[in-house]
């Protein structure tokens, strides 16, 4: 079954509290109305399961978030897809913008290091990705942070994987897109009042990072 959803006959931002976990074919159209969806700088959009397709038509998609958990008696968890996490399903986006997602790894703990962030505005494990006419904008994804301790620096910065898309394992295809001001930075270091220092985090691909992936553009 699928489910289709037109927005009509509105304008104005509708806020997230809780992420929308896709889990059957789904449609949403803006029906050419000013629609902003925002995860209100506090969670993510969208969750997209596997073997799911989801297209989205004309909205705006913004202030997503993810950050993982920093470490504490665990490692730190990973941060990724702050606007919408694709999970082996197909997403697809026609004539939206994605904007000021954020996605960030967890800070350092004892004997560890940074977790990575992943994908700012789309985070896509396996599955497909196809977005045409598509502005992305002001997305960052950041490394977790060293952390020092009294004595010597608990661990290094985490990396940074894809400030507005990252893709693994995921055929990609881009066609119309406008990439502007999307960030991706590793996890600072730091130093103690010694001669013990951490290392920063690496950083890869302020727009697109992709790895073991189909590329179409």
């Amino acid at each position: 079954s699928v489910v289709v959803t037109v927005i009509s006959r509105i304008d104005g931002t509708i806020t997230l509290t809780n992420r929308i976990r896709i889990t059957q074919d789904t449609i949403i159209d803006g029906g050419g109305n000013e629609v902003v969806i925002s995860g209100g700088g506090a969670v993510r959009l969208f969750e997209i399961g596997t073997n799911v397709s989801f297209t989205v038509e004309g909205l705006v998609l913004s202030d997503g978030m993810s950050v993982g958990t920093p470490a504490n008696a665990a490692p730190a968890q990973a941060g990724f897809g702050g606007g919408l996490l694709n999970q082996g399903g197909t997403l697809i986006l026609n004539s939206c913008t994605l904007s000021n997602h954020y996605a960030k790894g967890g800070d350092a703990g004892a004997a560890g290091t940074g977790a990575p962030g992943y994908g700012a505005a789309i985070c896509s494990f396996g599955g497909q990705l196809c977005l045409t006419n598509c502005l992305l904008v002001g997305s960052s994804a950041a490394g977790g942070n060293s952390v020092l301790g009294t004595d010597q620096p608990y661990g290094d910065g985490g990396p940074a994987w894809g400030g507005a898309i990252y893709g693994s394992g995921a055929q990609i295809k881009l066609q119309g897109i406008t990439a502007i001001s999307n960030t991706a930075a590793g996890g600072s270091a730091v130093q103690n009042s010694g001669s013990i220092a951490s290392g920063g985090g690496d950083a890869y691909g302020g727009a697109l990072c992709a790895v073991a992936a189909s590329i179409y553009i």
